[in-house]
C-alpha cells in the first residue's frame, strides 16, 4: 500500500536565549500560546504595589508578582524556560522587563509571518474556488 504524506507549514520562531544555545519557541500556530501570551502581557502591565505602601509590603508584592510572571513564562515557553532565559528560577523585575523589551521585535516578526501565512492561504483557496466556479460554467 502506498503511503501518502501531508505536511503543514509551521510558523514557529525559535529564539536562542543564552550562550549555551538553549532556546524558547514562539508558537503562533497555537491559539493557546496566543492566549497565554496575551495574559502574560496584560498581567505584566499591572503595577504590583502602590507608592504609599511600606517597603516590606512593597517587597512582598513585587516578589509575588515576579514569581507569578516566572510561572507564566514557564507555562508559555515550556518548563524551565525561566531558568534558561535568566539563569535563575525567579528573576527580579528588571530582568523580566529587559527580556520583554528584547522579545518585542521577535513577537512582531512572528505576527508579521503569521499574517502573511494567513494571507497566502486565503489567496490560494480563493484561486482554487475561482477555478472551480469557472469549470462549472
Amino acid at each position: 500500500m502506498e503511503q501518502l504524506n501531508l505536511r503543514v507549514k509551521s510558523n514557529r520562531l525559535v529564539i536562542c536565549v543564552n550562550d549555551d544555545g538553549d532556546t524558547i519557541t514562539l508558537n503562533l500556530d497555537d491559539h493557546r500560546f496566543l492566549d497565554k501570551f496575551k495574559e502574560f502581557a496584560n498581567f505584566g502591565k499591572k503595577h504590583p504595589f502602590r507608592e504609599d505602601e511600606d517597603e516590606e509590603t512593597a517587597y512582598e508584592k513585587i516578589s509575588d508578582y515576579t514569581k507569578r510572571l516566572s510561572g507564566m513564562m514557564d507555562d508559555l515557553f515550556g518548563d524551565g524556560a525561566t531558568h534558561k532565559i535568566f539563569g535563575v528560577c525567579e528573576p527580579t523585575i528588571d530582568l523580566i522587563a529587559d527580556f520583554v523589551y528584547q522579545l518585542e521585535p521577535f513577537v512582531l516578526k512572528g505576527v508579521e509571518n503569521k499574517t502573511e501565512s494567513i494571507r497566502k492561504q486565503k489567496d490560494k483557496y480563493e484561486r482554487r474556488s475561482n477555478k472551480r466556479e469557472i469549470k462549472r460554467r
